[in-house]
C-alpha cells in the first residue's frame, strides 16, 4: 500500500515511516501540508498519515484541501498526533472528514493494526462519512480558529508551569551551591559566568581576568597556580561540562587552602628550626668529642711529666 506520510519532525517522520515500510508498505514523506499537495499532484496514495501542528499549512488545513478535491476526497486521511489531543480536536478532524484519529505515540504492531484496519474498514463503508461538515468558509475557520486559540492556550499554560517548575529547580540549584563554603562559577561555552554563588561572585574578576584565559577546547584549565584575595588563598579546579559529547561550558571550584597553606608554612618552618637546632647538636657533639680527646691527651702528658719529676 502506498502512504503519503507528513510531519514537520525528521524524527517523528522517519519512526513514522520505519513502521510502516516495516508493515510491508510504500511511504512518501513530506514536511508539511503545502509539500504534501504538491506530493498528491504527482501521485494518488492509498492513505494520508498527517500530524497536525506543522508550518506553513497545518493538518487541518491539509485535511480541508484534500476533501475539496473531487479526485482526493475518498482517500482514507489519518492524524497522527501528540499535540492536538483533545475531544474537542478529535471532534473537529472528525468534521473536517478524518477516517481516524491516532495519538501519539503508538507501538509498531499496535499502529500497523489500526492503519491496515482504517484503509479495510474505509473500503467497507464502516467508517462514518470521509465528507465535511463545513459547507462554508466562515463557519470553518470560526471553528479553526477556535482549535488554534485553545491550543495556543494550552502552549502558554504549559510553558507557565514548565516556567514555574524550571525556576523551583534553579532556587534549589541556587540554595545548595550558596550553603558551599567554597566559590562556584558555572561558565558558559562563551566564557560568560551563568551561575555562581556568593563567595564565587566574590572571586569572579580574578577568575575572568586568571583562570578563564587558559581554558583549553572542551574546557580544559591550565591554570594551576593559587589564587590570593586579601589573605584567604584558593586552589582553583576546573570540571567540563559535555551534553551528548557537545561542550556547554565550564564550572570552577575555589576552594579556600588559607589554613591548610598555614598549616603548612608552620610545618616548614617547624622542620627548618628542627635541622637547625640538629645541626647545632651535632655540632656540639663533635666539640665534645674533640674536647675530651685533647684533655686526654693533656692528662697523658700531666702524667709523663710527673714521672720524670719523680726521678
Amino acid at each position: 500500500m502506498k502512504i503519503l506520510t507528513v510531519d514537520d519532525r525528521k524524527d517523528d517522520l522517519y519512526l513514522l515511516n520505519k513502521m510502516l515500510e516495516g508493515g510491508g508498505h510504500e511511504v512518501i514523506p513530506a514536511a508539511n501540508g503545502r509539500e504534501a499537495l504538491s506530493a498528491l499532484e504527482k501521485a494518488v496514495p492509498d492513505l494520508v498519515i498527517s500530524d497536525i501542528l506543522m508550518p506553513e499549512m497545518d493538518g487541518y488545513q491539509l485535511l480541508k484541501e484534500v476533501k475539496s478535491k473531487e479526485e482526493l476526497k475518498d482517500i482514507p486521511f489519518v492524524f497522527y498526533t501528540a499535540t492536538y489531543t483533545s475531544k474537542k480536536d478529535e471532534d473537529f478532524a472528525y468534521s473536517l472528514g478524518a477516517s481516524r484519529f491516532i495519538v501519539k505515540p503508538q507501538g509498531p504492531d499496535e499502529f500497523i493494526a489500526l492503519v491496515d484496519k482504517t484503509v479495510k474498514d474505509q473500503k467497507n463503508g464502516i467508517l462514518a462519512s470521509s465528507e465535511s461538515v463545513f459547507e462554508g468558509e466562515e463557519v470553518y475557520l470560526k471553528e479553526y480558529n477556535k482549535r488554534l486559540i485553545e491550543k495556543l492556550e494550552d502552549t502558554v499554560t504549559q510553558l507557565e508551569e514548565a516556567r514555574s517548575e524550571l525556576k523551583g529547580s534553579w532556587d534549589f540549584l541556587d540554595t545548595i551551591i550558596s550553603s558551599i563554603d567554597d566559590g562556584i562559577l558555572v561558565i558558559d561555552e562563551s566564557g560568560k559566568v551563568e551561575l555562581a554563588n556568593k563567595k564565587g561572585r566574590e572571586l569572579e574578576s580574578v577568575v575572568l581576568k586568571k583562570v578563564i584565559p587558559t581554558l583549553e577546547s572542551g574546557g580544559r584549565c591550565t591554570f594551576n597556580s593559587e589564587i590570593l584575595l586579601g589573605d584567604r588563598c584558593y586552589d582553583p579546579s576546573c570540571f567540563s561540562t559535555n551534553i551528548k559529547g557537545r561542550f556547554m561550558g565550564t564550572t570552577i571550584v575555589l576552594r579556600d587552602v588559607t589554613d591548610r597553606r598555614n598549616v603548612q608554612e608552620e610545618l616548614r618552618a617547624r622542620i627548618a628550626e628542627l635541622e637547625k637546632w640538629q645541626k647545632l647538636t651535632v655540632g656540639r657533639e663533635i666539640k665534645m668529642v674533640e674536647l675530651k680527646k685533647q684533655v686526654k691527651e693533656l692528662e697523658s702528658r700531666f702524667e709523663k711529666l710527673g714521672k720524670k719529676k719523680g726521678r
